[in-house]
């Protein structure tokens, strides 16, 4: 019975210490597009960067790995580097114009050219041994960079952790005042 308890209690302990090491994130593209939400690691600095209707989210450590959440449709996101190193074809399909994709295959009568998926990940180790992630869903792009191998698990919660929708609980005040604001830092206290 004893040996029951402590365990129970451990992982009680160690849930709750995980919990605190992330804090929940809204990224909303425009006011009248859906909101999302991201549980990442505590103590980044947010920079916000907007070029007419794309807008992207980078989340930047002291060790200079970063988290990115962004719906730039030209390939300007955080990973181009990594995601160029793996080849033409996997590039071009990842950076796609779907809507031309799609007027030549209507040209053509079939499927010429390869439609890119709906959702698309993309991952690998850079030339510096450091992790990182891309993960194309619709038109929003997530992912890291620069993450260390004792970092990668806890950067991957962070990417599963996306979701789509309302959900408004215990978000960051990072993301309370940015509507204006083409860059904003915002260091969340560890």
């Amino acid at each position: 019975m004893k040996v029951k308890i402590l365990v129970i209690l451990t992982i009680l302990l160690v849930s709750c210490a995980i919990s605190k090491k992330f804090v929940k994130v809204k990224y909303q593209p425009s006011e009248d597009s859906i909101p999302c939400y991201m549980e990442i690691p505590k103590g980044y600095i947010l920079t916000i960067t907007r070029v007419t209707w794309e807008k992207e989210y980078h989340f930047t450590y002291t060790d200079n790995s970063w988290i990115y959440i962004s719906n730039y449709e030209s390939a300007i996101i955080s990973n181009y580097k990594n995601i160029k190193v793996l080849g033409d074809s996997i590039f071009n399909l990842r950076f796609q114009n779907v809507e031309l994709a799609k007027a030549r295959n209507k040209e053509y009568g079939k499927e010429v050219i390869k439609i890119v998926p709906d959702t698309m990940e993309l991952s690998g180790i850079d030339s510096d041994s450091l992790y990182w992630k891309d993960v194309k869903i619709g038109k929003l792009s997530i992912g890291y960079c620069g993450v260390p191998k004792k970092k990668k698990e806890l950067f991957d919660n962070a990417i599963q952790s996306f979701k789509i929708g309302n959900d408004s609980n215990n978000v960051s005040p990072a993301n309370k005042s940015v509507k204006s604001k083409k860059r904003v830092e915002y260091l969340d206290k560890c």
